[in-house]
C-alpha cells in the first residue's frame, strides 16, 4: 500500500513529466540532505511518483554539484547585478550574505528552467512511447 502511494496512481504522461520536473527543481535546490523530504512533501499530496522524482534529484550529485553551484552563483550574480563572489572569500567567512543571495536566486532560476525543460522533454517522450505501444500492440 505504501509503495503504491509513493509511486502515485497510474500516471499519465503529464503526471510522469510533473514528477520529473519536481525532482529536477528539488535537486537544484541548495537544501542538500533535504531533497527526499521535499520530494515527499510535494509528491504525496499531488499523487505524483515520489520515487521517480527522487531519482531526478540526483541531477545534483558529488560529480555535478561543484559545477551546478558555480553556475547558480554566476546566474545569481547576473540577477543581482554584482560580481560573482570569490570562493576563497566565502570559505574564509566573508560575504556570506551576498553569496547566499546569489545562490538562492541562481538556484531558483536554474531550477525553474531545468525543471520546465526536463518536464517538457519527458512529457513528449512518454506520450510518444505510449502512442507507439498502443499502435504496435
Amino acid at each position: 500500500m505504501f509503495w503504491s502511494r509513493l509511486r502515485g496512481s497510474h500516471l499519465s504522461p503529464r503526471g510522469v513529466a510533473l514528477s520529473v520536473g519536481v525532482g529536477l527543481m528539488v535537486g537544484l535546490c541548495p537544501l542538500y540532505g533535504m531533497h527526499g523530504v521535499l520530494v515527499m512533501l510535494v509528491c504525496l499530496p499531488l499523487r505524483l511518483d515520489a520515487a521517480l522524482a527522487f531519482a531526478a534529484t540526483m541531477i545534483s550529485n558529488p560529480l555535478t554539484l561543484p559545477f551546478l553551484v558555480a553556475l547558480e552563483l554566476q546566474i545569481g550574480a547576473a540577477l543581482v547585478g554584482g560580481a560573482q563572489i570569490d570562493v576563497q572569500q566565502v570559505l574564509s567567512g566573508e560575504q556570506w550574505s551576498q553569496a547566499l543571495l546569489q545562490l538562492a536566486l541562481g538556484s531558483g532560476t536554474l531550477g525553474v528552467a531545468v525543471a520546465g525543460l526536463g518536464a517538457f522533454v519527458v512529457f513528449k517522450l512518454v506520450r510518444r512511447w505510449r502512442q507507439a505501444t498502443i499502435n504496435g500492440a
